[in-house]
């Protein structure tokens, strides 16, 4: 099961995004597709390389 701390919600009114912070979550109000994206790498990190997601061998 998913933990609020392990979640974040994407969405386009702030309320939401306030109410989903009380809640324990990340939240993401985007405001143009490089702003959400930057904010999502913020929170998650960066994402691994194709090559570290390949099995050895394959």
């Amino acid at each position: 099961m998913a933990r609020p701390e392990d979640t974040v919600m994407v969405d386009d009114l702030e309320q939401n995004i306030a109410a989903a912070e009380r809640a324990g979550l990340a939240g993401v109000l985007p405001t143009s597709a490089a702003a959400t994206e930057k904010a999502l790498k913020a929170v998650l990190g960066p994402r691994p390389s194709r090559k570290a997601e390949r099995a050895p061998g394959s």
